[in-house]
């Protein structure tokens, strides 16, 4: 598995500013086989920010750990992946402001054919036989801009100095921001009546 980078360059005074963007998943980056399943914890920062390094050199571009870690994030997803013990019927694609809840294994096996997937790759090497009884339910809160994620984080009361790699590669903030926005939707959902308090309690332990 390879980050995606793209290269943009701007015309100053006398100069050109040059800026490299990288887009990746933390979890299909290090987990093998490649797959966002198994989830990320703070331990494992160092090594992402190693074997990021690494599959950048591999692409041609330099790029010191040290500009990883203090690299400016512009997106950042926020998720969960829950087992749980409900039918896939039951587990629809929804969008809640910019959050959403899928089917996680559903997702990943249909990743090659449907246009609203939320998994932007191939479908993943996954040991299928061993997850056949199993169910996924990801919730999933995506912040696309520095602006989004700098109101969010106020609204999820957390305080970070700068929005940077390091800074925002937190297991704590990941937890505030989901269970502020599970709240969000829990409210919409018992003001609809498409919800119940079981339903509600499979987010308590997050």
């Amino acid at each position: 598995y390879y980050p995606k980078l793209s290269l943009t360059a701007h015309r100053r005074v006398g100069e050109y500013s040059v800026m490299l963007r990288i887009e990746f998943s933390a979890m299909k980056l290090i987990n093998q086989p490649s797959n966002n399943l198994e989830e990320v914890c703070d331990e494992d920062f160092e090594t992402i920010v190693k074997t990021l390094q690494k599959r950048i050199s591999e692409l041609g571009a330099r790029v010191s750990p040290e500009s990883i870690r203090k690299a400016k994030v512009t997106r950042v997803d926020y998720g969960k992946n829950c087992k749980v013990q409900i039918k896939p019927a039951l587990l629809l694609l929804t969008t809640h402001k910019n959050v959403v809840l899928y089917d996680k294994l559903a997702d990943i096996r249909k990743a090659n054919f449907s246009p609203r997937r939320a998994v932007g790759e191939n479908a993943q090497l996954l040991d299928w036989t061993s997850l056949a009884d199993e169910q996924y339910l990801r919730f999933e809160v995506q912040l696309g801009n520095s602006d989004t994620i700098r109101q969010t984080l106020n609204k999820a009361e957390v305080n970070v100095p700068e929005l940077t790699f390091e800074n925002l590669f937190q297991s704590e903030i990941c937890r505030k921001v989901n269970l502020y926005y599970w709240g969000e939707l829990m409210q919409a959902c018992l003001i609809h009546h498409l919800c119940n308090e079981n339903v509600a309690d499979l987010f308590k332990q997050l």
